[in-house]
């Protein structure tokens, strides 16, 4: 045995893996993490499967199965750790590693057991585990920082979460509402947009007119709809009005939100908790539900695709230049007596934006 403790950072790494996955992890389940070199780590659950035919069976061959399949997806070259919970977490973990060698993905960079608020752990040059230690609270200032949510008891509650409201919190906008904001200049529509997203982004009540703003901007306008993605690119707080808006949404409403919601937080967890992702993109159903970005999130999940590998800039200019492009056919096609925009909401530098901080 090791007596060497893990250092600080490492420990706050185990603390933290329910804030990045969700929820606590219970008993039985290993969390492999996969780092790609130059980029951040992606997080993968595997929850505990029970062989009904063998229920003492700690690691029954489905799990073995499904360990085996993680192993398999995993970059040549990635840095891998695995943590397995329970009081046989240390045995998830060395089977997970047997599968990664025979997968020719080398070893466990970092292998942790944990149980009962205790944790040890064993690194790839050490053939021992280490002696026991508590696991830390989360560093304060991380979940400061990253805007966590406290994690959910187990991955149900967590998936519970990303589930349609069971009543809509906002109704669709009325006809005349819908005329202005389709008639507004492109770039005022889609400026005014994304400070709606900030101010619902705020702590406080939502505002129920401003989500069914933004509910209808995301499903009539492409554009402003993907600039709302990738200029609040891994913003938890705008990620978590995306998904409010999606969840409150009147059912007809849904499709094309789900997949918003989805985007938002794929960019946003780095690709580390696909379960809720997932779960939100497959309530996009439908015509108009944005089947291509749905189909484009589930590839990038399924090949482990982590999204800083999207050229994130490249996207913004192109979509800016879509906008120009937007507002030259909107003025083109619009009279000079015709050409007059509604009184868009004003806090934003646009010339004009000049008294708008609530819904026409």
């Amino acid at each position: 045995m090791s007596d060497k403790p893990m250092t600080r950072q490492g420990a706050d790494l185990v603390a933290t893996i329910p804030h990045l996955i969700g929820y606590e992890p219970e008993p039985g389940e290993l969390i492999v993490g996969v780092q790609v070199p130059g980029h951040g780590a992606n997080f993968k659950q595997v929850p505990h499967i029970v062989d009904e035919a063998r229920p003492d069976s700690v690691v029954p061959a489905r799990l073995v199965e499904a360990y085996r399949s993680v192993a398999d997806a995993v970059p040549t070259g990635a840095k891998v750790f695995a943590f397995g919970y329970g009081p046989h977490g240390d045995v998830l973990a060395d089977t997970f590693e047997l599968e990664l060698r025979a997968a020719d993905k080398g070893s466990l960079a970092l292998a942790v057991h944990v149980d009962r608020g205790d944790f040890r752990h064993r690194r790839e040059t050490a053939n021992d585990w280490s002696a026991s230690q508590p696991v830390p609270p989360p560093p304060a200032d991380l979940a400061v920082t990253a805007g966590w949510a406290p994690p959910a008891a187990n991955r149900d509650e967590a998936i519970e979460r990303y589930f349609p409201l069971p009543a809509p919190a906002f109704e669709e906008v009325a006809p005349d509402v819908a005329r202005t904001i389709d008639t507004m200049l492109p770039s005022l529509r889609a400026e005014v947009s994304q400070r709606y997203l900030e101010q619902l982004a705020q702590p406080g009540i939502p505002d129920p007119t401003k989500q069914a703003w933004l509910a209808h901007v995301i499903n009539t306008d492409k554009i402003s709809r993907d600039l709302l993605l990738f200029e609040n690119w891994s913003k938890p707080e705008t990620t978590e009005a995306l998904v409010a808006i999606y969840r409150g949404a009147p059912k007809h409403l849904i499709g094309p939100l789900a997949v918003t919601a989805g985007a938002a937080l794929y960019f946003h967890s780095d690709a580390m908790i696909p379960p809720r992702t997932a779960l939100v993109v497959a309530r996009a159903e439908g015509p108009g539900s944005g089947e291509n970005l749905a189909h484009l999130i589930k590839a990038a999940m399924d090949a482990g695709l982590p999204p800083e590998r999207l050229n994130r800039a490249e996207s913004i200019a192109r979509l800016h230049q879509s906008l120009a492009a937007a507002d030259l056919n909107h003025t083109a096609s619009t009279s000079p007596r015709a050409a007059s925009f509604p009184s868009p909401p004003s806090t934003g530098p646009h010339p004009a934006a000049k008294t708008h901080d609530s819904p026409p």
